[in-house]
């Protein structure tokens, strides 16, 4: 059994909390360097968007993709050539007393507007 199908085994035990969620623009201008304590996962709705997580380049772009940031992981943003919106959702995962249950996995970038075409409409 990999790690994935014991998440999927557990998920019906997950606790999702969702600390904050809006939506929000920012000029052609606009970059920022952060790092939260919780996940972070937005929603591009206008745009493109340049992440720099550790060694890695992302861009996402308006249509579909998502951006997930893991907790305390330093991230740089800038848009690109234009301005962008987006919504961001920050949340937390629990099983029980035990927090911060995907440290284990490598999440944090671009998830592809192929592979979360559902969920990105759900928003």
């Amino acid at each position: 059994m990999d790690s994935l199908d014991i998440f999927n085994e557990l998920s019906e035990l997950v606790t999702l909390r969702i600390n904050s969620c809006s939506e929000v623009e920012h000029p052609n201008s606009w970059m920022e360097r952060r790092q939260y304590k919780d996940y972070d996962l937005w929603c591009i709705q206008k745009g493109q968007i340049e992440i720099r997580i550790q060694e890695e380049v992302y861009v996402a772009s308006e249509g579909g993709d998502l951006i997930l940031f893991s907790p305390k992981i330093a991230y740089t943003a800038t848009t690109l050539r234009t301005s962008c919106k987006f919504i961001f959702t920050h949340f937390d995962l629990s099983l029980g007393n035990h927090l911060r249950i995907l440290d284990n996995f490598q999440l944090s970038g671009i998830l592809d507007s192929a592979i979360v075409k559902a969920e990105y409409h759900l928003f």
